[in-house]
């Protein structure tokens, strides 16, 4: 599924600042890894870690758990001071009054809530790395961030399309960068001659400077969104959209819609499959069925046969069966076959 990338989180905490001053009044679980928090009259949808954003369309809750109802004890009615990005990439923190709520919306995502000396007081996902450890009682440390805002210090042996994945973009955002300025994404860093750079340059500074929310659609269907106009999609027709969170509802609204009708395709060939070979048992049993009842009527005289067969030996088969009509004899498998008729 279609990940938010990292210049989108920079443009969505402007979105999200509209919570800012209003009171937290609940937190809801949607489904698995899903989300949705209520801050004044409206709500934040959180799908780790896929996305965050203003929700349109309000889905039914699952009922309250452990989670979510400490979280909506602690920071209930607290007013919201400040929603940011930390360290240009996936990070989010709310800073309430008293509590700091932080999402990790990397790797499998997470949310944690911390007091304002961000001591870990609930986190959805105990996780540990070798840097960090995530779980009640201990320090929150925010994950180191790689990003690099200067594009010559990304610069190294490794294909460019890597190096440029430490800047504030994203993957999607690179790669339209490399295709606008003509540079093959597997040329190594460091053979980038001076003009490429500066165009790679100029380039940054473009999309920084002019985004806008777009929402990219084939024959009416939503397939993508984006802050800029991708040349992949140009073929596309491209819906400017009041704002990023709407672009992302449309998107994920119509996603679990196609993904039905795939898995009911494959259920329907799945089920095809096995219609056709239930058919081709049905067929080998009523086959076996005819041959067994041969065998069964003419046991007497394949036992004879057999007999004949095994005193003869290999070697004489043909002149044991030269009175029947002998369809094929195959020493080296030991395999007769012949009409029992005379």
């Amino acid at each position: 599924m279609r990940e938010m990338q990292t210049i989108e989180y920079s443009y969505i905490v402007r979105e999200l600042a509209l919570f800012e001053k209003k009171h937290f009044s609940k937190i809801y679980k949607i489904r698995e890894n899903s989300f949705r928090i209520k801050i004044g009259n409206s709500h934040i949808i959180v799908e780790l870690p896929i996305r965050v954003g203003i929700a349109k369309y309000i889905t039914k809750s699952e009922n309250p758990n452990n989670f979510t109802e400490k979280i909506k004890k602690i920071l209930d009615n607290q007013k919201l001071q400040k929603v940011s990005q930390c360290g240009n990439d996936r990070l989010l923190s709310f800073e309430f009054e008293d509590n700091i709520l932080f999402l990790e919306m990397f790797a499998k995502g997470n949310i944690i809530l911390t007091n304002k000396n961000r001591r870990i007081l609930e986190v959805f996902r105990e996780e540990k790395w070798k840097d960090r450890t995530l779980t009640k009682g201990l320090q929150y440390i925010e994950p180191q961030s790689g990003v690099v805002k200067n594009i010559e210090k990304t610069l190294s042996e490794k294909y460019i399309i890597i190096c440029l994945l430490k800047l504030p973009l994203g993957k999607e955002y690179v790669k339209e960068m490399l295709t606008r300025c003509g540079i093959d994404e597997k040329k190594p860093g460091v053979s980038l001659t001076k003009n490429e750079i500066s165009y790679l340059e100029k380039e940054l500074e473009n999309i920084s400077e002019n985004q806008k929310p777009y929402l990219f659609l084939e024959n009416n269907i939503p397939v993508d969104f984006g802050l800029i106009k991708f040349k992949k999609y140009e073929k596309l027709e491209i819906k400017e959209m009041p704002s990023l969170s709407e672009a992302m509802e449309e998107l994920y609204i119509t996603i679990p819609k196609t993904q039905k009708n795939e898995r009911m395709e494959k259920l329907e060939h799945r089920l095809e499959e096995q219609r056709f070979a239930l058919e081709k048992l049905k067929k080998e049993e009523l086959e076996n069925k005819e041959i067994g009842g041969y065998i069964y009527t003419n046991y007497q005289k394949i036992e004879e046969l057999l007999e004949i067969a095994k005193k003869a030996g290999i070697n004489n088969l043909s002149e044991a069966f030269k009175n029947y009509k002998t369809l094929k004899i195959d020493k080296e498998k030991k395999e007769v076959e012949l009409e029992l008729e005379k």
